[in-house]
């Protein structure tokens, strides 16, 4: 039951589980006989959708997908299955298990399950819509499609384009929360629009402007949150769907640089005192600060827009 163990105990139970899987020196999982795998599999399933803890579930999600993506031991047949029935459930806490669903399929999709989960694409489809509309389960549905996008071909990230704009009401929600909960999702879309930038075009321009908006919230946002903001940006220049982002957003070269430059002029009291006495030549300093974020991507904006589209702005940014 949920009341069996504490929270501490129940973590730590999980976490040493999934070590057992994972660990090749350990080998305790692929040792063990089908019929120990199998009880062992039914367990985890009770104990994710008892689990009243966001950290003890995200651990039980993990052992889950280690023991789901093992390959010397025989495939999870109803995996697959049983995660969708979590979303189906007339449970005390139904988000809760959808959630978890979330979860579950984000580590599975990317994986042997994904026929099997396609199959099942228009139960698929009705979590992820739930997700995106329900702000308790936005950040996890935000997730599952990033981790949709990076598993599919050509087609299948044109289909899933539909979610766009439900996925910046879900941005926009999110800002307003868990912190730590935002830029994880920042760190997930940053992944996805590295790899398959192509996502976005249909709303590049929307895309682009939430953001900015979120680098420029100074006050607002978390200073990590803001400097993720600008990396979605420079993460779609740097993708061969340049030429089509600058079609759609043919002012972004001047746009950007002025964030970029406003994040130079952030130093916090002492920061300017510390940057005086960095040598630049020095690959050890990995400060992820603003003023950093700031050189680095004014840095990567010259070179990927060139020169003489971003001269004008450069000059003006200069002189003040």
């Amino acid at each position: 039951s949920e009341t069996a163990l504490g929270d501490a105990e129940r973590l730590q139970a999980a976490t040493l589980f999934r070590r057992a899987v994972v660990d090749p020196l350990e080998t305790a999982w692929s040792r063990a006989g089908p019929g120990v795998r199998g009880e062992c599999r039914r367990a985890l399933l009770r104990a994710v959708r008892l689990e009243p803890s966001r950290a003890g579930r995200r651990v039980l999600v993990a052992a889950i997908a280690a023991v789901a993506s093992a390959d010397d031991v025989e495939p999870w047949a109803d995996v697959v299955p049983e995660v969708f029935a979590m979303c189906g459930e007339a449970a005390e806490q139904p988000q809760r298990q959808q959630e978890t669903a979330c979860w579950l399929l984000s580590e599975l999709v990317g994986t042997r399950y994904a026929a099997a989960i396609q199959e099942r694409r228009t139960e698929l489809g009705r979590l992820v819509m739930t997700g995106l509309q329900t702000p308790a389960l936005s950040a996890a549905a935000v997730g599952l499609v990033c981790e949709m996008v990076l598993a599919s071909d050509v087609d299948g990230v044109r289909e899933m384009q539909s979610v766009l704009p439900a996925m910046e009401a879900s941005m926009r929600s999110l800002a307003q929360g868990d912190g730590d909960a935002f830029v994880e999702v920042l760190q997930n879309l940053i992944a996805c629009a590295g790899d398959k930038a192509a996502f976005f075009k249909p709303r590049f321009t929307e895309w682009v402007d939430l953001m900015l908006s979120f680098a420029a919230a100074r006050g607002t946002l978390q200073d990590a949150a803001r400097r993720l903001g600008l990396e979605f940006v420079s993460s779609l220049v740097e993708s061969k769907a340049k030429g089509a982002l600058l079609k759609a957003v043919p002012d972004l070269p001047g746009r950007v640089l002025i964030v970029a430059f406003g994040f130079l002029g952030e130093l916090e009291e002492g920061d300017a005192q510390r940057w005086a006495r960095i040598d630049e030549d020095i690959e050890e300093d990995d400060d992820e600060g603003l003023h950093r974020a700031g050189e680095a991507n004014v840095d990567l904006f010259v070179r990927r827009f060139g020169f003489p589209l971003v001269k004008t702005t450069l000059a003006t940014l200069l002189q003040r």
